[in-house]
């Protein structure tokens, strides 16, 4: 599970902002805690769920994408050539001294039964610095790290008393300097951190952008979760959307091969294949109509019913395997009562067994009403004077308690994170501008 992320200079982050999962010591929605026994002999009370609220354009996407970057550089970097960089280095711009400066990512997390501390330290050719820590009893034993010497032009690699592999020389490792060394870990035996490797690339996270994309998602979901009618993720798919749409009678699944399509010799290779990957899977929802049911193609149904077809595959797929779920802008073309019920599927033992987290950004205030969601749950991002983005928790407010009506204080302005429109009547003004004759 994850405990805690950090960035830096990083995005719209110049300053380090953290975001927390650790909760407070109160029992108020005790289903949406859960506590892991470590094998140190202590414990950690981790939330099942939290929120990131603010106007457009505050940041909260960019704390999602971090969780995104960190994923894709572990699963992928070993595969990188040197003239690629690393592709994911963006600092933050609105500052001189910030443009060419290294971006750093910490990630805090626990993998059966111990704790891990993650940092990557990067620029736009390489990563500069690369550690992991345990944690034991409150203190951090080096495991690895790789730090470049830039008098030397060369890398330190030094490995402590959190190494315990006996079998494998970490040492023999040089991989290039846009490739991490736990991208490499993941394919080698006998390290003893394939299950922290697992834990990190494991991490799914759905950014607004590609999430819009409803038939690039969809098929990509069909493919990788879905699979097949017979799976159990997609009986429990078809019991979800039954559930949202009283309507819909059944879902049928099919995958297309690729001789039933045909294109003109004119049709460029990459066209073909893009247009194949975006049509394999054909999906019919049997909708009940005045004595008939009707089946209508995926493409035909709303976007509310797109979207949550999406959302609910990747729901349903973390909650049956575990692991953590970041959501960029999840409720889109969502009614908020769904939106609840998705939510809550993450506080229940029942609907969620295995400790699944679920981090989301969102605009729906409703969300952090009625008792859902607890103080250390919600989040709050804005941009600062000079546009640097500002992260920061309803609980840091020193009268706030675990439960109130967070929606309405939000609302009232007392937590702040809210648009600062000016007076709209400016954009009808015609100062500055030539009036037609």
């Amino acid at each position: 599970m994850i405990v805690e992320v950090k960035v830096k200079n990083y995005r719209s982050y110049k300053d380090e902002a953290s975001l927390t999962f650790e909760a407070l010591e109160n029992d108020f929605n005790a289903d949406s805690i859960a506590v892991l026994q470590l094998e140190d002999g202590t414990s950690l009370r981790l939330l099942k769920s939290a929120s990131i609220l603010g106007p457009n354009a505050s940041g909260k996407s960019n704390i999602a994408r971090a969780f995104s970057d960190v994923s894709y550089l572990v699963a992928n970097s070993r595969n990188f050539d040197v003239k690629r960089g690393v592709p994911v280095y963006q600092p933050f711009l609105l500052d001189k001294e910030c443009r060419e400066k290294p971006s750093s990512i910490t990630v805090l997390f626990v993998v059966e039964k111990r704790e891990y501390s993650y940092s990557i330290t990067f620029n736009h050719q390489m990563f500069l610095v690369e550690v992991l820590n345990e944690i034991v009893l409150g203190n951090e034993l080096l495991v690895f790290s790789r730090t470049f010497d830039v008098g030397k032009n060369s890398y330190n690699m030094s490995f402590g008393e959190g190494w315990r592999s006996t079998t494998f020389d970490l040492s023999n490792m040089n991989p290039l300097p846009n490739q991490l060394i736990m991208s490499e870990l993941g394919t080698r035996e006998a390290n003893g951190l394939q299950n922290v490797y697992g834990e990190l690339r494991g991490i799914q996270s759905e950014m607004v952008d590609s999430a819009l994309d409803m038939s690039l998602n969809n098929s990509s979901v069909a493919g990788n979760i879905l699979k097949s009618e017979q799976s159990r993720i997609f009986q429990q798919l078809k019991k979800l959307m039954m559930v949202a749409d009283g309507n819909i009678q059944d879902i049928k699944m099919r995958q297309h091969d690729d001789s039933e399509f045909n294109f003109p010799d004119s049709i460029p290779a990459e066209v073909r294949k893009s247009f194949i990957a975006q049509n394999r899977w054909e999906f019919v929802f049997v909708h009940k109509g005045n004595g008939i049911n009707v089946g209508f193609p995926i493409g035909i149904e709303s976007t509310g019913t797109k979207n949550l077809f999406s959302v609910g595959t990747n729901v349903l797929n973390v909650l049956n395997s575990g692991g953590m779920l970041v959501y960029d802008e999840m409720n889109v073309a969502m009614h908020p009562l769904l939106f609840r019920m998705l939510v809550r599927l993450f506080h229940s033992e029942k609907t969620n067994p295995n400790n699944a987290q679920l981090l989301f950004t969102t605009h729906d205030v409703s969300i952090i009403g009625d008792n859902l969601m607890r103080a250390d749950q919600i989040w709050l991002a804005q941009k600062g004077e000079h546009g640097q983005s500002e992260l920061y928790s309803v609980q840091d407010f020193e009268d706030v308690s675990i439960v109130l009506p967070f929606d309405e204080w939000y609302r009232s302005g007392r937590f702040g994170a809210l648009p600062n429109f000016k007076d709209i009547e400016q954009v009808f003004s015609n100062d500055g501008g030539n009036e037609d004759a």
